[in-house]
């Protein structure tokens, strides 16, 4: 049965808000896991652990895409959607590219200018490690006007069995062929399908759980797994070690990532009305709902300034103080990056004003 549309969907603020809070924890946690892959793997599973609370947060992306592109009844050209794509997702990603090319530049000995190797780079995603998602939003971006037409004339149980396949033929291949990779053995390649297909997946995925009503039977098994999942990416991750953090069942086109961004995104439908959210915590949610796309891309970069000031002050030395360091270093980057995005805002806003001020300026010439 479908759910009423609604102007504003006040749940997805909050799932939004707390996925680009955990990719932020998911950069901090990595050089900590590094830290211990080698020399204490009690520590390397604790970080781990925490690691694995927020495989939630990229799929969440994916699924909330899914449901306010493909729920829109707003028709546009392909034209406007290409340069709504130009302007939200491309030109923010070169802007960024070229600006941590040139931090790499500054920072790194490794790294001269060369504009040859940037654009080798930047077509090749191998600008900043967290840009995949920028490159793979582009191209579900293209892709969007064709699958909405597609899926509106989709039924519930059509979609249902669409997103079964899917998953059927993507995350399933997908986390089996990190147990094969790891034994050395030839994977899945016959049947398993890219990637991109699986990205697909939970657009598809987060529209469905978004639209319909759930069975009770089948939102207590998504709880289940849900719960599930986190525990059992940390065990597999300790016991398949390789020496090195290589994350096998982290990745979002694998089951665990799906069961527990399902699950969340049940749990926040159902009951975020039951929260009783004060009016400054919501503020704040869509704040960071609302720029979450800049908070990802700036971020990163803030992080590794935080991380190269803290340590030159303080260099840990136990498992303690990583830990204080962990927290210390993702508070300091949720605070910097913030109000850098808050900064940014106000000085766009007032660029915007200004430029629509002169612009009736301009008019008032003119008709004088």
């Amino acid at each position: 049965m479908p759910v009423k549309e609604k102007t504003r969907v006040e749940y997805c603020d909050a799932l939004r808000a707390i996925s680009i809070i955990a990719v932020i924890m998911i950069h901090v946690i990595s050089s900590f896991r590094e830290l211990y892959v080698v020399n204490n793997h009690f520590n390397y599973i604790l970080f781990t652990t925490l690691r694995s609370l927020t495989s939630f947060a990229v799929p969440m992306f994916f699924m909330l895409t899914g449901i306010f592109l493909i729920k829109s009844k707003k028709q546009y050209s392909y034209i406007y959607f290409v340069k709504k794509l130009l302007k939200k997702f491309i030109l923010p990603l070169l802007i960024v590219s070229i600006i941590y090319y040139l931090y790499d530049c500054i920072t790194s000995i490794s790294v001269s200018f060369s504009i040859k190797e940037f654009i080798i780079n930047l077509y090749s995603n191998n600008i900043k490690y967290h840009l995949w998602y920028m490159y793979s939003i582009i191209l579900i971006y293209f892709l969007i006007p064709f699958i909405r037409l597609g899926i509106k004339g989709f039924k519930q149980e059509e979609l249902k069995k669409l997103i079964s396949v899917l998953f059927l033929l993507t995350s399933i291949p997908a986390t089996i062929n990190q147990f094969l990779m790891y034994f050395g053995l030839k994977t899945l390649d016959a049947i398993s399908y890219p990637i991109f297909f699986s990205s697909i997946n939970y657009l598809l995925f987060g529209y469905y759980l978004y639209k319909y009503n759930i069975k009770k039977e089948t939102k207590k098994i998504f709880y289940v797994l849900g719960i599930i999942s986190p525990i059992l990416m940390s065990i597999l991750d300790g016991v398949l070690i390789r020496g090195y953090c290589w994350e096998p069942f982290f990745r979002p086109e694998t089951i665990f990532p799906f069961f527990m961004a399902g699950a969340l995104l049940i749990l926040f439908k159902e009951n975020y009305n039951k929260f009783h959210i004060s009016r400054k915590t919501k503020n704040f949610l869509y704040f960071a709902s609302s720029n979450s796309l800049y908070i990802y891309l700036l971020h990163v970069l803030v992080l590794e300034i935080s991380r190269k000031v803290l340590y030159h002050f303080v260099t840990p030395s136990n498992l303690i103080q990583n830990i204080l360091m962990c927290l210390s270093l993702f508070i300091l980057t949720c605070i910097i990056t913030f109000v850098l995005i808050y900064i940014l805002n106000k000085f766009i806003y007032r660029f915007i004003k200004r430029g629509e001020k002169n612009e009736k300026n301009i008019i008032s010439c003119t008709v004088l």
